[in-house]
């Protein structure tokens, strides 16, 4: 039984390096899918050639990351299937018939360990205290900065013809009072080139087909995303500024 106690010790260590990597990516800004799906690809050595794959490797941090991930997961994927192999190694029908029922039931509890997010968050609070502690990295847990757990969001709008904001400038659109601020906007200048406006200033004017980075309460980017021009999409932007002022009354009221 000391291979298969082994191999439940190698599969539960990789788990735990999985997750841990993850935590990691996560909290140098990567969202918690692409963190996983990353950290998932690293350890097994999939290789899958994606956008997101090269916003990784192109930070030295991620990039250190990935690469302890996939020498660990070379190490740990020949070692199970050497461990695997001698378990099953001189061992009779019924002996051999109990340790496939223990694999299974192994692999079913590994399976709901590895979607557990209280598992997941207990993982990511401790690699990110002791690296903070122990390497002195500014690591920092991204949805907790943007405040995403108290009703904000960073979200993609796409400005269509016959959307609100199409044609005014952000001065005229006054989104701040609403609660949304627009980070950025990416716009085609010709089907070759594109432009990327960072930071935009109050003159900057809104034209179709942009796509807009905004940051800002969850329910005012989504209402802004849908808004479309005309006496409906004025009454909306009037209603998320009266929601606004009651939301800044409420955080003076937890400051006060």
């Amino acid at each position: 039984m000391l291979p298969l106690l082994g191999l439940f010790f190698i599969v539960l260590t990789s788990l735990t390096v999985v997750r841990i990597g993850a935590s990691l990516l996560e909290l140098t800004g990567l969202s918690g899918e692409i963190a996983s799906f990353q950290a998932i690809s690293a350890f097994f050595g999939i290789g899958y050639t994606t956008s997101e794959a090269e916003s990784v490797v192109n930070s030295p941090l991620r990039r250190r990351i990935i690469t302890t991930m996939m020498i660990i997961g070379n190490v740990g994927i020949t070692t199970s299937m050497a461990t695997l192999i001698l378990t099953f190694l001189d061992s009779d029908q019924k002996i051999l018939i109990e340790k496939i029922v223990a694999i299974l039931l192994g692999l079913i509890f590994m399976f709901f360990l590895a979607r557990s997010k209280s598992f997941y968050s207990f993982l990511k609070h401790t690699t990110a205290s002791f690296m903070n502690k122990n390497f002195q990295t500014f690591l920092c847990d991204y949805e907790e900065v943007l405040g995403v757990s108290k009703g904000f969001i960073i979200s993609k709008i796409f400005v269509k013809e016959e959307s609100w904001m199409n044609g005014k400038s952000l001065q005229e659109l006054k989104l701040d009072k609403e609660g949304t601020l627009v980070l950025s906007i990416s716009r085609d200048e010709s089907i070759d080139d594109s432009l990327f406006i960072g930071v935009p200033k109050a003159d900057t004017r809104i034209k179709a087909d942009d796509i807009l980075t905004c940051y800002g309460r969850a329910e005012a980017c989504h209402c802004l995303a849908t808004r479309l021009r005309g006496n409906d999409g004025d009454r909306e932007h009037k209603i998320q500024i009266e929601k606004e002022k009651e939301f800044e009354k409420l955080q003076k009221l937890e400051i006060g």
